[in-house]
């Protein structure tokens, strides 16, 4: 990739901006350790990332009115009910303004795993922090916490 990304192919600032976006993405690239994060689920409860460590964690970034999110929601059922809570721990992180956006999905959809959000939406510390800039991303992440 980068064989045709020169600095030339940028003018100033531009490359800079882009190497920085790169890196931060490259973080959430497989084989990497998942960055921890502490967000409250929907009753206020801190939930830690690095909590379910020796689970497998099926992590979602997303919305609830987005079809590709509504779309993944049977997948999840099914593999919640196979593999239940004590191999498997699945935490959806939600891109919201309030709780009532997630409450809405777990009660229209009878789900019943982790639902967190600091509703503050695109301007979430944690979503500039990891570099995410679209929805819907999943990530699997093993029991020592890698992607």
């Amino acid at each position: 990739m980068f064989s045709y990304l020169t600095p030339g192919a940028f003018k100033g600032k531009q490359w800079n901006d882009f190497m920085g976006i790169y890196h931060k993405d490259e973080k959430l690239q497989p084989g990497h350790q998942m960055p921890d994060f502490v967000l409250p689920d929907i009753f206020d409860t801190p939930i830690r990332l690095s909590d379910c460590r020796g689970k497998v964690v099926l992590l979602t970034i997303g919305s609830g009115p987005l079809d590709d999110y509504k779309a993944m929601l049977p997948i999840k059922k099914k593999l919640y009910s196979s593999y239940g809570k004590e191999k498997l721990e699945i935490i959806d992180i939600m891109i919201d303004k309030s709780k009532d956006g997630l409450l809405k999905v777990m009660a229209n959809n009878n789900v019943s795993w982790t639902f967190v959000s600091d509703c503050k939406d695109w301007s979430s510390p944690l979503l500039k922090s990891w570099g995410i800039d679209h929805i819907c991303q999943t990530f699997v992440i093993d029991a020592q916490g890698k992607i």
